[in-house]
């Protein structure tokens, strides 16, 4: 575990990095970018099973959504600090613990969670993107689309690799679908 922690960190550094080299600009992609870049680590370490490879799928399509949004936005200059860095960080690992778990046992089950977890997901994932088909039913969803879609995801993507985890690793992973409610939900709530 404390290695996937180095990994996170080595990935926030070099961000960070990066992000002072070019001034700003990547700022808010490198969250996103963290947890691309963490799947793929884990996605080329352990041995490849088609479970592994959609949960990257899922995480990488979340991700470039965002890295989209952000570069279509025109970027105001922010500024990069070590207090933000770090948060960010522990946030990136904390949210990541069930990519982390899944993706370093060996051990694949499909089940009904699993199922849920997927829908779950998708479910996020078209409120995310805001599928012009899907715009009637998820019209409550529309103030606070973002936050509601994050929910939905990181939920879904914990329900999608439980089934596959012993039991103190999930219970461990908790901490990641806790922590996006608790943080989305005080966004909901303050606007």
């Amino acid at each position: 575990m404390l290695t996937y922690l180095g990994v996170i960190i080595i990935i926030n550094v070099v961000l960070f990095i990066l992000n002072s080299i070019f001034k700003n600009k990547i700022i808010k992609s490198s969250y996103y970018l963290s947890f691309v870049l963490l799947a793929l680590v884990l996605l080329l370490q352990y041995r490849l099973v088609w479970g592994k490879l959609l949960l990257f799928i899922f995480i990488l399509a979340w991700a470039m959504h965002y890295i989209f949004l952000i570069l279509e936005a025109k970027l105001k200059k922010s500024g990069a600090s070590l207090k933000f860095w770090f948060l960010q960080t522990s946030l990136v690992f904390i949210t990541a613990l069930p990519i982390i778990f899944y993706m370093t046992y060996d051990s694949f089950k499909f089940n009904v969670f699993s199922i849920i977890g997927i829908l779950f997901f998708l479910k996020g994932f078209f409120i995310l993107i805001n599928f012009k088909g899907l715009r009637k039913l998820y019209k409550r969803f529309e103030k606070h689309r973002h936050s509601w879609a994050e929910i939905f995801i990181w939920s879904g993507l914990y329900l999608y690799v439980i089934a596959s985890l012993p039991l103190i690793p999930a219970i461990i992973s908790i901490l990641s679908p806790a922590l996006v409610i608790y943080t989305k939900v005080r966004i909901i709530r303050s606007k």
